[in-house]
């Protein structure tokens, strides 16, 4: 071939598949491609194919536990005492257990807490009593410390960072599950795992004294996964050419994709067999690509312009819209598939007496100390003193609007989730699981008896549409609260890491030591294996 052929050729650029995704910016970062899908781990009976999101729904300061329970119809109350702190239960076990269908379940039994779940009830699996028996193990931090470090490893802190914080002992499970999926898929971002802060935006906002999050850097460090506090921030990352039509979501992906065909039709005739078939795959690929920009043509994948963000917060109303903000720019992370974990941390401070119905007392002493459940027992145990009943009668109510209005948000994300076609008449939502939990089960640093909500169709991996209360019977590890306590969360935290594909059997701690109320003997509890309630 001449030279002037050799100079004439139209020059086509070495773009790696790497390069090529990469090149479309945060919506072509990594979205679902169904022609890749084996070599993804095998999908679990009834999983619809789609790639999977999980969103950690993190709130702080505990729960009023008489208004989350719910109890089968028809039982007498009396049977909610063994797990409600009563002094004539309380040291000795209680093997009660149940599993309410919620499906069927009238609305004027469910609980004030869980009652905002009504209309979504059969994607609905409310767990009550379990308990971080993990903790047990853990020397380090005060006991917020150990629920926020365990909540999402299962294992104990490391070392002190002050005499009541403490640093985790392992990175928790939304990134460990972000890490996974990065490494079964080259072509996922550092957006994979995405962590955000509600905060109040008062004074700049601020993430307060402990945090959930936790990950491992290049170095193996183990640092704090702190998210933005501040939706804009996010908005850049996700979208760093602006507001506008200049985005990298909505700029040059069809050019992209007219490089890359012409690319194909150049370079096929020149293959071997072998090669022409990768290129098949390839083109495949790109075909899928093209078919996903088309369903989010629609604007589920674009950049929208930021609604009343406010650097102050000084009205609910203004922080109100910047949670708005940052649930949409979430639910827009995922359906572009930029993101598939992500962890939210939401803050108890700022106009609770808007959102909670608080006065101005101290959060953290007077409301989350005040719903101790054992000061519900004025008259009954003697310990319990007429100050601490009236400090009760104060709190807990406040406590379960606290509850209560997370609740709501949880809701309010999932019905921004359904509203995002998935394929196959499917929404986001069906392959989305949002989990709520606190570090601590009540005001009074328990970690027993700790409730836990899962709301999304997941693929189908859970059995929805339940409450599922489990018994009380397991000994001590040296839990605060009662004599025996629930079934350790280690079980959940490995059916969530399963459900998302890691091959993993225990999830932090593989066992603990328990002791029996009222006597020196005990028995070793094993953390190990799925949660098989969930099935």
């Amino acid at each position: 071939m001449s030279s002037n052929s050799n100079n004439n050729r139209k020059k086509f650029p070495q773009l790696s598949r790497r390069g090529f995704i990469g090149g479309m910016g945060a919506a072509g970062a990594s979205l679902f491609l169904p022609s890749s899908i084996k070599a993804s781990p095998r999908p679990a009976p009834g999983d619809s194919g789609r790639p999977k999101r999980i969103i950690f729904f993190m709130t702080q300061l505990g729960w009023n536990p008489s208004a989350f329970r719910i109890k089968p119809p028809g039982a007498p109350d009396e049977l909610l005492l063994g797990s409600d702190y009563h002094p004539d239960y309380r040291d000795n076990p209680d093997n009660a257990s149940w599993d309410i269908p919620l499906q069927s379940l009238p609305l004027d039994a469910w609980s004030d807490t869980l009652a905002p779940l009504y209309p979504l009830r059969e994607h609905v699996i409310a767990l009550d009593g379990l308990s971080m028996a993990s903790i047990g193990a853990d020397r380090y931090g005060d006991a917020h410390a150990k629920g926020y470090n365990h909540s999402l490893t299962g294992f104990p802190s490391s070392e002190y960072i002050t005499g009541q914080k403490a640093k985790s002992g392992a990175p928790s499970l939304d990134r460990r599950i972000a890490r996974y999926l990065r490494e079964q898929n080259p072509n996922l971002t550092d957006l994979t795992g995405l962590n955000i802060n509600m905060t109040n935006w008062r004074n700049s906002g601020g993430i307060g004294f402990h945090n959930f999050f936790w990950d491992h850097t290049q170095q193996g460090e183990l640092v704090e996964a702190i998210g933005p506090t501040d939706p804009r921030i996010l908005f850049n990352r996700l979208f760093p050419g602006g507001e506008g039509e200049d985005t990298p979501v909505d700029a040059g992906q069809r050019s992209v994709l007219d490089l890359i065909s012409a690319r194909y039709a150049h370079s096929y005739p020149q293959l071997s067999r072998d090669d022409r078939n990768k290129l098949a795959l390839h083109k495949d690929i790109l075909s899928d690509v093209q078919q996903r920009l088309d369903q989010l043509s629609g604007g589920s994948c674009s950049a929208s312009s930021l609604g009343g963000y406010d650097d102050n917060g000084t009205s609910f109303e203004q922080y109100d819209s910047n949670v708005e903000n940052f649930l949409d720019l979430l639910v827009t992370a995922m359906a572009c598939d930029v993101t598939r974990v992500a962890g939210i941390q939401w803050a108890n401070g700022g106009f609770r007496d808007v959102a909670y119905g608080a006065g101005n007392l101290d959060f953290h002493e007077w409301y989350s100390h005040g719903t101790n459940p054992t000061d519900r027992w004025f008259g009954v145990d003697e310990r319990v003193s007429q100050a601490n009943y009236d400090k009760y009668l104060d709190a807990s109510p406040v406590i379960a609007n606290k509850n209560r209005h997370h609740v709501e948000m949880m809701v309010r994300l999932a019905n921004k989730l359904r509203e995002v076609p998935d394929g196959d008449g499917q929404t986001m939502f069906d392959n989305t699981l949002i989990v709520m939990m606190d570090e601590i089960s009540h005001g009074s640093h328990g970690h027993d008896q700790w409730p836990v909500i899962m709301l999304g169709g997941f693929g189908g991996s859970f059995r929805n549409g339940r409450y599922v209360r489990f018994p009380r019977n397991l000994p001590n590890p040296g839990l605060n609260g009662m004599g025996f306590v629930g079934k350790p969360h280690n079980h959940l935290l490995v059916s969530l890491a399963q459900a998302m594909g890691l091959p993993m059997e225990d999830m932090g701690l593989q066992e603990v030591f328990g002791y029996h109320a009222n006597s020196g003997t005990g028995e070793r509890i094993n953390l190990r294996g799925r949660l098989e309630e969930l099935y």
